[in-house]
């Protein structure tokens, strides 16, 4: 992983998706994970016998996974005694 934060987006209002609080390193997705080199995720997988379609998109965009995300966070708040609004 390279290390570093390349990029970072500091404005964003509740229900826009453009110029949300997002850390990217599109060094280390698409080097150390997608990319070609043999000790990348992909190919250590490809390697292993496994059928490999990277998807280079950020985890927040995908809504079903935002959703197990937030159902996980109120649960472990939960457990803790806080209350979420």
């Amino acid at each position: 992983m390279s290390g570093y934060i390349d990029h970072f987006e500091p404005n964003c209002r509740h229900g826009q998706s453009d110029g949300c609080n997002r850390i990217r390193s599109p060094d280390h997705t698409t080097n150390d994970m997608a990319g070609p080199d043999e000790d990348s995720w992909v190919s250590i997988l490809k390697a292993e016998g496994y059928e490999v379609t990277p998807i280079l998109k950020v985890l927040g965009s995908n809504d079903e996974f935002v959703d197990i995300l937030v159902d996980h966070i109120k649960d472990a708040a939960k457990s803790r005694g806080i209350t979420l609004h």
